[in-house]
């Protein structure tokens, strides 16, 4: 099985949650910087790097919490890994900062903008467990 991992950078103003998004190359569409399983990289060290190379976006993975969600993707089934990243850093210009868009936004926001609905609630779900 082939995995794809991704990140949910956050950061917290006013005890509030606020969630980076980057948009796809393809359709620009608002996403989670996400990647695929690199063999001599650990899950969540892919993680990290596409959050850097996707989003400019650098910090540390505290919680030991993840989620795992599976669905259909041009009839292949995809599974991904999401891990919680505290942003520690926000870098002006990135690998990818030429293709994509980067922003942040709140839980309520996502929830218009994300449209797997799977995706969605996987986010509701982990955010859940950080803003406590």
């Amino acid at each position: 099985m082939s995995w794809q991992l991704g990140i949910l950078p956050y950061t917290k103003k006013n005890k509030k949650l606020e969630i980076y998004l980057v948009t796809s190359r393809q359709r620009g569409e608002w996403i989670l910087p996400k990647g695929q399983e690199e063999k001599e990289l650990g899950k969540r060290q892919v993680a990290l790097l596409e959050a850097y190379e996707e989003a400019g976006l650098l910090g540390k993975i505290k919680s030991r919490k993840y989620i795992d969600m599976s669905f259909f993707r041009r009839g292949r089934k995809v599974t991904m890994r999401i891990y919680p990243m505290k942003v520690t850093k926000i870098l002006k210009q990135w690998p990818e900062s030429h293709q994509r868009k980067r922003e942040k936004f709140t839980l309520k926001e996502i929830s218009k903008m994300i449209k797997n609905k799977k995706l969605k609630k996987g986010i509701n779900k982990l955010s859940q467990g950080i803003s406590k």
